[in-house]
């Protein structure tokens, strides 16, 4: 027997599931990943050079940070660009502050509607409203980093 769900909700990008069943076991199962053509890098094409890390930026809502710092590495490295030490840290700050405001807004809009079986994020914030607010004070704070 053969279980298929062709597009599971919430997650970033697209997927489905499929799993092998026999005699009431669990064979196989998987997920599947598709991710669809972004073609961010035809956004690039005759722009000027110093554009590009503003383009990038724009690949994920989520996560600009990271992009638009690869698209400036990149530079760099082509470039033959050399940063001092404090920009190397103020980097690492921007990337941390990244990953508390992702992870503020994964967990809490994104995930944590599924374990109280609340399909909208506006219902979560209506059900908990001190704790919607607490969310978005930490992304905020991953934010001002």
């Amino acid at each position: 027997m053969k279980i298929s769900i062709k597009h599971i909700a919430q997650i970033e990008g697209h997927g489905g599931f499929v799993a092998d069943l026999e005699q009431g076991k669990v064979k196989s199962a998987k997920i599947k990943t598709h991710e669809g053509a972004r073609l961010i890098e035809g956004l690039l094409v005759g722009r000027y050079y110093n554009e590009a890390p503003l383009i990038t930026a724009r690949i994920c809502g989520v996560c600009p940070v990271v992009h638009n710092l690869c698209s400036i590495k990149a530079l760099e490295k082509a470039l033959d660009v050399k940063i001092s030490p404090t920009n190397t840290l103020l980097r690492e700050v921007m990337e941390l502050g990244q990953t508390i405001q992702s992870h503020a807004l994964h967990a809490y809009f994104m995930a944590l509607g599924d374990y109280f079986n609340i399909k909208h994020a506006f219902d979560l914030t209506k059900k908990f409203p001190v704790a919607t607010l607490k969310a978005l004070s930490i992304r905020d704070f991953g934010n001002r980093l």
